[in-house]
């Protein structure tokens, strides 16, 4: 019966290598722009000499390959590379116009494997028209594709040449994309990141529509509210704070509830202090209430001497504390003035 067991375990170790080398084979052969199938095979049944020998390919330049990277030169009829400003056989000079259409055009090809070159041709070129294909180009890239470093890469790349050459119609443009159904985390994360770097109030629209829209319920959804929030902190008004209150007074979740309440207390909105009082009246959220009136100072107190009038006994005692707290702060500051 040992027997048995060890051969049968020598048995799908040796199934397992084989499909693993098959299809290690066919996917480096196919990159090169061979037959993946037929590699496959050959990987199956010579196992990692198979993978080796895959790994040795020469790059297979087939005529549709050489089509999507080179052009006609309309002067001199010869073939040079699509990136090519000047022709190498007459010297005509191609204008960075044409230029940067060819290239926008094949960075939306999605058989192709040199995005990063092409992106920066782009970005030597630093052409406004530029703008929408890059734009294009991260609204349409499957970051899920591509092995992370390399989809991170390219979202980097991209976003850094928006960053260099953009206007604020680009920054709104790109700040709509998070509001798209089931954009992918690690897009939406660099297009918050970018934002919040660039600091445009062109944009806030468009974060509070994605606050009110996120699923916090999601771990990778309440990372981007942290990120989105942290954008209307440094960059939000007080005019925003009717928005998200109303966004609070919806909300079913206390983590976002929570954020929202912080956010309020940092505005300072007046309009803010009625929804604060009543958040004050929530066993999860009276202690981020208490902190926020307290940034109010001194207009906070007629709304919490009301509670303590109007409400229980618990949160009479509450009111009372926020109350005292306020007032000894404020003595705190006269005596070092």
């Amino acid at each position: 019966m040992e027997i048995f067991a060890a051969s049968a375990f020598w048995v799908i170790l040796l199934i397992v290598q084989a499909i693993a080398c098959a299809a290690l084979s066919g996917y480096l052969a196919n990159q090169k722009g061979y037959n993946g199938e037929s590699w496959g095979f050959i990987g199956f049944f010579l196992g990692i000499f198979g993978v080796i020998a895959a790994a040795g390919l020469p790059v297979k330049n087939n005529k549709e390959t050489l089509s999507k990277m080179t052009k006609k030169c309309p002067d001199c009829a010869e073939i040079i590379l699509k990136e090519a400003i000047v022709c190498k056989f007459c010297g005509k000079k191609f204008s960075k116009e044409l230029l940067v259409k060819e290239l926008g055009e094949q960075l939306q090809d999605k058989s192709i494997s040199n995005e990063e070159e092409i992106i920066e041709m782009l970005a030597f070129l630093k052409e406004p028209n530029v703008i929408p294909y890059i734009l294009e180009f991260y609204d349409n890239i499957n970051a899920d594709y591509y092995e992370q470093t390399e989809a991170e890469s390219l979202l980097d790349k991209a976003l850094s040449l928006l960053k260099e050459i953009g206007t604020k119609e680009t920054y709104v443009e790109l700040a709509k994309q998070i509001n798209k159904p089931r954009i992918q985390y690690t897009k939406a994360a660099k297009i918050l990141d970018t934002i919040h770097q660039l600091n445009k109030p062109e944009v806030l629209p468009y974060i509070i529509e994605f606050i009110e829209k996120v699923d916090s319920k999601n771990e990778l959804k309440v990372h981007l509210l942290h990120k989105a929030i942290a954008i209307l902190k440094e960059t939000g008004k007080p005019e925003i704070a009717p928005k998200l209150i109303s966004i609070l007074e919806k909300t079913e979740s206390n983590e976002k509830a929570e954020l929202i309440i912080k956010l309020l207390g940092s505005l300072k909105n007046s309009d803010s202090m009625p929804v604060l009082i009543n958040a004050l009246k929530k066993k999860g959220l009276k202690y981020f209430a208490g902190n926020s009136l307290k940034n109010f100072g001194e207009k906070a107190i007629p709304y919490l001497e009301q509670l303590a009038e109007e409400g229980t006994k618990k949160d009479k005692k509450i009111a009372e504390e926020i109350i005292a707290e306020i007032r000894s702060s404020q003595e705190s500051t006269q005596k070092d003035i």
